[in-house]
């Protein structure tokens, strides 16, 4: 299935796929999760990447793409010395991409106590990193609490 998956996205997109981040069986069909090579740079670190959902059905035809997310290979994750665990806003505006981004800062176990840092990060259009600030810390068990 991966296989078929990674070869009909280049087909379609022409660009290079970099790794297969997430598999699902959903009934019959399946969704696998891939990361696109979207914008290749020197160095390699300021590449800029893109996630996509990628449905197929039972016989491994593709039925559906989207992509769900573009950000930079590890300009922020090099900073913060932590990748993001989820974006949980993205808004285009004149002067970039505004993104809310949640960063796992100190791992504990359980997860459930976890310590979180939202950012609000600003990207240009080729998903180069201009600005990013800590918005807010948070236990991960506490994520409403202000």
């Amino acid at each position: 299935m991966v296989g078929e998956a990674i070869k009909q996205v280049y087909q379609l997109i022409g660009k290079p796929i970099e790794s297969v981040t997430g598999m699902e069986k959903d009934g019959r069909d399946w969704t696998v999760t891939l990361e696109v090579l979207e914008l290749s740079r020197i160095p390699s670190t300021t590449d800029v990447l893109g996630s996509y959902e990628v449905s197929l059905d039972k016989d491994g035809e593709l039925t559906g793409i989207q992509r769900t997310r573009r950000y930079p290979r590890a300009e922020l994750a090099q900073l913060l010395g932590r990748r993001p665990e989820t974006v949980s806003r993205m808004e285009h505006r004149d002067d970039g991409w505004h993104l809310g981004l949640e960063v796992v800062e100190l791992e504990r176990i359980p997860h459930s106590t976890d310590v979180l840092a939202s950012y609000d990060v600003l990207v240009d259009d080729d998903g180069s990193l201009l600005q990013y600030a800590r918005t807010r810390r948070y236990y991960r068990n506490r994520a409403e609490d202000e």
